[in-house]
Order: structure tokens, then C-alpha cells, then sequence
């Protein structure tokens, strides 16, 4: 299988590294092969996208280059003497809390892999936008724009996209897709275990830390999707842990290159990712001016700003290019930044963005913290759904969510809640845990004033509760004993399992006896998870399009519509059929119409005018509840 080309890559430098950097640890040297491999896929697929070169064959060569590198010096370090055995020295645990705590960590990462197998990408962004933009770089043999009725399909950020293209060249198919994202959280298990050991957490400590950032719900929900967010805590993540690298070390060479790299990485995977990158920008550059001096520290940015700039350079001058901006269209940027800034609207916004994760299954409680908001902005004079600083007209402080688009972390917020007077009140050393929250709080409070709120916004909190994973484990170590403190992470643990065999949209084991589940539903139905009424919609226009041999099919259907299952269904990859957009001269990508394209079928929707009897002399041969299909009757 090609598909294991790409771990076997990261595991090879990780022991590259591990070896010939000793005092890195497994750990660090863990999280940096990461960000190289990032960085690696990105340019890697970014340079043969230039020559319309991304094939399962060119991707096959450009993943054995770092795993025949790797092995080649690894072999010749152990000639000179380094050891593989001391790489892998660490003693097993004896200790049953800790064995108990590991235990724990193994369920919900073997779940969560579990669920991001049987399940398809069925995330409503990912029908949309994520997993169709795979689709047409596929096709097109590199990432590149082209054109498309959903134009944020070519100006969101592409790293996501180009890491998921990856794994579905490779694997000729989507089975691999949520892994990305699942990766993503086991890598981040690795770091926050370690920013913990740096902070002054022993062993159990560490591992508590691993426990509750494991334990999530959204952490569970975005590690078996292909959605953005656990990318995010991902680079964070590998950026707190250089900085506490860099204070006990002072190597600055190596944390200006890796901060620099999971900046990169960061700004091409979301813009959400800039509010937790301002604070740790502030911090470590304070860092570098009181360590390295001011020399170095202008090395250390001109080589930050030339790698975020090769990293981002294709993407940036793309969107340049198609929409006039760095990031894409100001129409784009203004749907979900604040239209005002003051102090009312960080009060508005922070306390409707803690309340996404305050929902108990107490209903009493939620509405008395939704009449408690409320009054609140009585007193600031501000509507609860403001238009200006509100992307939906709906509030309200919910239960516990199954739903994807919903849940939030009750459990591990109390626990933030108790920590935080903790950390103040210690006499300990504990100055670099203070300096860790005190830079996740930052980050929530810019992200609250950058962005309009939105009731599906707890996703974009990930990083900040996996980022406190460290600071709570931290202050278990220091407070409580080790029969406490397994207790703290077997609750966790426990309270998980709902959402590990229950997601609303890919559930192992449904609620409702006969309804659709993981475990008994042929794959095809689950994307969509609404019900299986898509599914016939979608299936049967493509079976119609299949039977009569039509190689050319056109799309034009509405900006909201969910586009990929039509690749799904059409039997995509394929080399013998071509799928594009028929869009208007108006549309920013219509320059990137194929003039050459002439459709045998096309497929439309509520978009399409109800006078449209034919089309380019194709008459409708089906309809399904609001869908069209137009094709050569012959």
C-alpha cells in the first residue's frame, strides 16, 4: 500500500533526528519531523502542481526521497557509534496509575481511528468545499485554480487539502482522508505530554496532560473528520513546545526554524490560527531579544519570514492573483471579522464564545447562564445577536452536543475554571504554566475580538483547550496524589465515551434502534448522514449518468450545495471522465474555464432557471426533489 509511504516517511526522520539530536528526546524530535513532512508535502506538491505532476506515481518517488535519505544516515550514524537502543531506552511503566492512564490514552486514540476509517467524509464543509476542491486538484494533477460555482473551494488556505490530495492519490479513494486530522491529534498527545514534562509535571503529570487533551469532545469529533481545526492545535501546539525548548536550551538556530515552519504550516491551514499566533509572536520574540540579543534575533526573523514565505507563496499568489488579497475576497474576509472593535464587543463576544462550552446537562443551569448573558448585554447595550459582530440570529446555551457543528468540552472547561485560581495561589515554581495560560487566554481573547461570534464557533477552540492540556496537568501533578489524579483522568476518560461510539454524524452505535451507524451501514449511504434521502437523490442521478457512458458532466448548483458525493458516486478517481463547473462570465474563476469542454450531462439544481427546458440542446431526462439532470436523450 502507497499510503504508508507518508508515516513510514515521518517515522524514518523522526529516528533520523532522535539519533544524531540525542538531547532533543523522542519526543521533541517527534514533533519536528512533523513540521519538516509538513513542510515537505507542501512544497513538494506545490512544485509539481506547476507541471500539472501530482500522480500516484510522482507522489510513490517524492515519499521514498526522505525515507531512502533517512535510512541511508541512519545507517551511517550507527557506524560511527549512535545507537537506535537509546533512542527507545525509556523504561515501561510499573506504576498501575500510570498503566491505567495509558490504557485510557489507547481506547480513545483506537476509537478514533476506528470511526475515521468506516466513516466518509461527511462533514457538511467537506461535501461543500474541502473534500471537492481534493477532487478537482486530483483531476487537474496539481493544485491549482479553476473553475468553480464555490469560489472559497480555490481561496481557503491549502494545507488541509493538499495533505488530504495526498493520501487520496495514494489510495486512489477517501478511505484516508480523516486521518490527517487524526494524526494531527496524536501528534499533539506527543506535545502537550511533553510542554507538560517542561513545565515541571513528572510522569503522571505528563501523561494526565496527554489524557485531557485526548479526551475532548470536539478534539474527538475534528480527529474523525476532514475538517481544519486540529490541524491548528497541531502548530500551536509544536510552538509552545519550542519555546519551552528554547528556555531550557537556547538553541535559537533550531526554534527560529521550527517556530518559523509551524507558523507556516499554521497561516496555511487557517486564518483562525492567527489570533493563537500573535501572543506566541510577542512572546518568543521577547525571548529572543533577552537570550540572543538583537542581532540574532534579526537573523532568526529574516529566516522566520522567508520560510513562512516559501511555505505560503503559492497560496498567497494565487489568491493575489484570482481575488486582489492575500487571503481571498474582502466579501469573504467581511462574513466573519467584527464590523466594530471596543471593549463591549470583546466582553460580547468572549463570554458568548465561553458559553459554546458551559452547557451542562443541567437545564436549570443553562438557562440561568443565558439569563445571566443576557442581562450582561442589557448593561453593555448590545444585542445578543448584533449583525455586527454575530454571524447567525440565534442564541442559546445548549446540552451536552452529539452534533459535529455543536459540542463543546463542559468537563474540561470546570477543570480550566479550577486550575487557573490554583496557578495563582502556588508558591512553586510555576512561572512557565502562568506564562502558558496567560498566552491561551490572550489568544482567546483576540480571537473573540477578530472574529464574529457563531453558535458553531467551539471548533475553533481546539487549540486552546489542547494548549491548557499541559497547565492542568501541571497543576494536578503539583496538587494531587496519584490515586487522584488517575481518578481525574479515568472521569475524563469515561465522560468521552459518548462521543467516541456517538457522533451524531458518524455514531459506532446509534441511539435509536435501526438507525444508521458505522458499523452496519454500507459506506456510500453515511455521507450523508441527514438521512439516506440524499444519498438516493445523488446516487441515481450519477447511476443515469453512468449507464448512458457519458465521460463529460457538467455541475451548476448552488454555492451551499454539497458537491463531492457527485465524485463519489461517478466511480472519481477516474482518468476516463471529467467533471467541471459551468459558470457565468462573471464569476472570479471563470477565466479558468476549459473552452475545449463540451458536457454530455449536466447536473442543476434550485439554481438553474425553471424555464431551462434543454441546454445546449440537452433536454431533462431526470429530476429528483429539485435537481435536474440534462443529458442527450440518444
Amino acid at each position: 500500500m502507497a499510503i504508508v509511504l507518508i508515516p513510514a516517511a515521518w517515522i524514518a526522520v523522526t529516528v533520523l533526528l532522535g539519533v544524531r539530536f540525542a538531547a532533543w528526546g523522542l519526543r521533541l524530535a517527534a514533533m519536528r519531523a512533523a513540521a519538516l513532512i509538513a513542510a515537505y508535502c507542501v512544497l513538494s506538491t506545490e512544485l509539481l502542481s506547476l507541471f500539472r505532476g501530482v500522480t500516484r506515481t510522482s507522489l510513490i518517488i517524492i515519499w521514498l526521497i526522505p525515507l531512502a535519505v533517512s535510512g541511508y544516515l541512519i545507517c551511517r550514524l550507527q557506524r560511527k557509534g549512535f545507537s537506535l537502543r537509546d533512542l527507545l531506552s525509556g523504561a515501561m511503566p510499573s506504576s498501575w496509575p500510570m498503566r491505567l492512564m495509558l490504557l485510557g490514552l489507547l481506547i480513545i486514540l483506537l476509537l478514533t481511528a476506528l470511526v475515521a476509517w468506516l466513516s466518509p467524509p461527511n462533514t457538511w464543509d467537506s461535501l461543500n468545499t474541502h473534500m471537492s476542491r481534493v477532487a478537482h486538484w486530483a483531476q487537474e494533477g496539481g493544485v491549482v485554480p479553476y473553475a468553480t460555482g464555490i469560489e472559497k473551494q480555490n481561496y481557503y488556505p491549502p494545507f488541509p487539502g493538499i495533505a488530504i490530495l495526498q493520501t487520496y492519490v495514494l489510495a486512489q479513494g477517501d478511505r484516508w482522508a480523516n486521518f490527517v486530522q487524526w494524526s494531527a491529534m496524536l501528534l499533539s498527545l506527543i506535545g502537550v505530554s511533553y510542554i507538560a514534562k517542561m513545565l515541571g509535571a513528572g510522569p503522571l503529570g505528563q501523561t494526565s496532560a496527554a489524557v485531557f487533551a485526548a479526551s475532548l469532545p470536539m478534539g474527538i469529533i475534528q480527529a474523525t473528520s476532514t475538517m481544519t481545526d486540529y490541524l491548528v492545535a497541531l502548530w500551536v501546539t509544536i510552538i509552545a513546545a519550542e519555546i519551552c525548548s528554547f528556555k531550557l536550551r537556547q538553541e535559537w538556530r533550531e526554534m527560529a526554524i521550527f517556530i518559523s515552519l509551524a507558523a507556516g504550516l499554521a497561516a496555511n491551514t487557517k486564518p483562525t490560527s492567527f489570533a493563537y499566533l500573535l501572543p506566541f509572536a510577542l512572546y518568543s520574540g521577547y525571548l529572543f531579544l533577552k537570550v540572543a540579543g538583537w542581532k540574532r534575533s534579526l537573523l532568526a526573523l529574516l529566516l522566520c519570514t522567508a520560510l513562512l514565505g516559501v511555505i505560503n507563496a503559492g497560496y498567497l499568489g494565487r489568491n493575489l492573483r484570482l481575488y486582489g488579497g492575500f487571503i481571498g475576497p474582502q466579501a469573504g474576509i467581511d462574513i466573519h471579522t467584527n464590523e466594530i472593535l471596543n471593549w463591549r464587543v470583546l466582553v460580547s463576544n468572549t463570554l458568548r464564545n465561553a458559553s459554546l462550552h458551559a452547557g451542562s446537562p443541567i437545564p436549570k443551569l443553562n438557562s440561568l447562564i443565558y439569563a445571566g448573558l443576557y442581562k450582561v448585554h442589557q448593561w453593555i447595550n448590545l444585542e445578543l445577536t448584533d449583525p455586527r459582530t454575530s454571524i447567525h440570529g440565534s442564541f442559546a446555551v445548549h446540552g451536552p452536543s452529539m452534533d459535529e457543528k455543536k459540542a463543546g468540552n463542559f468537563l474540561h472547561a470546570v477543570l480550566i475554571l479550577l486550575v487557573v485560581p490554583l496557578l495563582l495561589s502556588m508558591k512553586r515554581k510555576v512561572g512557565d504554566a502562568r506564562i502558558l495560560a496567560a498566552l491561551m487566554v490572550s489568544a482567546f481573547l483576540i480571537s473573540s475580538l477578530m472574529f464574529k461570534f457563531t453558535i458553531f464557533g467551539s471548533r475553533y477552540h481546539v487549540a486552546f483547550f489542547v494548549l491548557f492540556a499541559p497547565v492542568v496537568g501541571r497543576a494536578m501533578d503539583a496538587y494531587l496524589r496519584d490515586t487522584a489524579q488517575t481518578a481525574v483522568a479515568v472521569i475524563l476518560v469515561i465522560s468521552s465515551w459518548s462521543w467516541l461510539i456517538g457522533i451524531g454524524q458518524r455514531p459506532l452505535l446509534p441511539k435509536k434502534p435501526g438507525a444508521d451507524s458505522l458499523l452496519t451501514s454500507p459506506r456510500a449511504t453515511m455521507y450523508f448522514p441527514e438521512g439516506p434521502g440524499h444519498a438516493h437523490i445523488y446516487s441515481s442521478i450519477s447511476r443515469e449518468i453512468l449507464d448512458r457512458e457519458c465521460r463529460n458532466v457538467g455541475i451548476a448548483i448552488g454555492g451551499a450545495a454539497a458537491e463531492y458525493p457527485f465524485w463519489v458516486y461517478l466511480g472519481a478517481p477516474r482518468s476516463d471522465m471529467r467533471i467541471e463547473w459551468i459558470i457565468g462570465d462573471r464569476a472570479p474563476s471563470a477565466d479558468f474555464r476549459d473552452a475545449d469542454f463540451e458536457p454530455c450531462a449536466l447536473i442543476c439544481d434550485r439554481t438553474c432557471p425553471d424555464e431551462w427546458e434543454t441546454f445546449r440542446g440537452m433536454p431533462i431526462v431526470l429530476e429528483r426533489a429539485g435537481y435536474r439532470l440534462y443529458m442527450d436523450s440518444r
